[in-house]
């Protein structure tokens, strides 16, 4: 909408999907804390739906959105128009803090965990709450998506939003590859669980709300790299590793170089892993 390169545009999108998984943490002091989860679900959605709003006007009316390419060409943004989109997408990310911490502890609760039957259920429940999720994402990375290209971004934030009207969950953007997808389903759906199980009754949200966190952060990190990225491969003149124009690029560098860090960290992963059951079966002897 506002015309960003490539570069600008991965490292804004980044840093809203930090703060959209960091937001959750506000949410699950809310509703541990004050309001409860019925509330604070209530409340956070009529902040998502206000952002949708604001930023479904940024894409609909002339004044808030920058002027038509031409050819090549394309105006930037004025500084208001990046502030109501901008707006938009951020309270987007807070609505989504009440939303997407409360929603999992609060279906989970409604699970008897002194039956064994429902202890099973709740366990399934997570998983049919994250498949949810992905279910939502295929229709907006397609049909949402094809909407956006070819009958407006007006449009195509305006679904969306009228879908606010009629639900409390939102459709969230998650990796589309099949291999990275079952990645984060496994990561993802494990962590739920452990963070749920291991909270005490007084603070299961917050439990929940702390399980994307990691989100939040590996989005901050990824913003980092692409600005690193981008400082290093542009020394002297050089198109770099992610120029406006992909195909002048070296996107297999950059690829490689996110393979080769995922690499480490599953390597940490694995010596943690290892040493805490170390320590639990240490501990089971004594």
């Amino acid at each position: 909408i506002s015309h960003e390169g490539n570069v600008s545009s991965a490292r804004n999108i980044s840093i809203w999907l930090g703060t959209s998984y960091l937001t959750p943490l506000i949410g699950a002091v809310l509703a541990d804390g004050y309001w409860g989860r019925y509330w604070t679900i209530a409340v956070f959605s009529a902040v998502y739906f206000i952002g949708m709003c604001t930023l479904t006007l940024s894409a609909s009316l002339p004044a808030l959105k920058p002027s038509e390419c031409l050819g090549s060409v394309c105006p930037s943004a004025t500084p208001a128009q990046y502030a109501v989109s901008y707006s938009g997408l951020y309270v987007i990310a807070l609505g989504i803090g009440g939303i997407k911490s409360c929603v999992p502890s609060f279906g989970a609760g409604k699970f008897d965990n002194t039956d064994p039957k429902e202890r099973v259920k709740k366990g399934s429940f997570f998983n049919w709450y994250y498949f949810s999720i992905n279910l939502g994402a295929i229709v907006s990375s397609s049909i949402v998506v094809w909407i956006q290209d070819n009958a407006g971004w007006g449009l195509g934030f305006g679904i969306p939003t009228l879908f606010m009207v009629l639900s409390v969950d939102f459709l969230h953007q998650i990796p589309q590859y099949f291999l990275l997808g079952a990645a984060e389903v496994f990561a993802f759906v494990g962590l739920l669980q452990f963070f749920y199980d291991q909270s005490p009754d007084a603070m299961k949200t917050l439990g929940t709300a702390l399980s994307p966190l990691y989100f939040a952060l590996g989005n901050y990190l990824s913003s980092f790299i692409l600005t690193m990225v981008t400082y290093f491969t542009t020394q002297g003149g050089k198109l770099g590793w992610i120029p406006d124009n992909l195909n002048k690029g070296h996107l297999d560098y950059f690829f490689l170089l996110l393979a080769g860090l995922s690499f480490l960290n599953m390597l940490a992963y694995v010596v943690a892993a290892a040493e805490e059951d170390f320590l639990r079966f240490f501990r089971h002897l004594l």
